[in-house]
């Protein structure tokens, strides 16, 4: 259950000062739409990048409410490429789902953030019970910022262990 999904290869780009905007949710409750895997935004295997326009990915999961629900992430990807070759910023925002297991407001896996000159802001929460409720996931990813700031910023679940703002 993915709100936007990006997948197999995709190239989404914008020229001169064009501004990218997505806006992922998945608005699934209950056992009736699945237990895990309720994603606002999903890109794995692909590339998105902006020029001189901003870029802004805002995705928030489904709310599972089954036991031992995980994956309910805002924004996850996978071996993606998201870049400004200007001056562009490059803004994400992740909301993660309720669940009780790995539900990650961003979580970045194997993937590359880069900027030129732009700023990049990373702003993940999570709201899982028990464990591994990651604000904002880097698992073995990149982010190369030239000539600009980085903010990444996160909230992690309320559970026992591994409940990280940033990880």
């Amino acid at each position: 259950n993915v709100g936007i999904n990006i997948s197999s290869g995709a190239l989404i780009k914008t020229f001169a000062s064009g501004a990218l905007n997505m806006t992922g949710t998945n608005g699934s409750v209950g056992p009736v739409f699945g237990v895990s895997s309720n994603v606002g935004i999903q890109i794995n295997g692909s590339t998105v990048t902006v020029l001189d326009g901003t870029m802004t990915l805002t995705g928030t999961g489904g709310s599972d409410n089954t036991p031992l629900s995980s994956g309910n992430d805002g924004i996850f990807t996978t071996a993606t490429i998201i870049s400004s070759t200007g001056s562009g910023a490059i803004l994400l925002t992740g909301n993660a789902g309720n669940g009780d297991l790995s539900n990650a407001g961003i979580y970045l896996n194997t993937s590359t953030l880069s900027n030129t000159t732009g700023p990049i802001t990373l702003t993940g929460f999570a709201f899982g019970t028990l464990n591994s409720n990651i604000g904002t996931n880097l698992n073995t990813s990149a982010i190369n910022v030239a000539n600009g700031p980085l903010t990444i910023m996160g909230t992690g679940g309320t559970g026992t262990t591994y409940n990280w703002g940033v990880g």
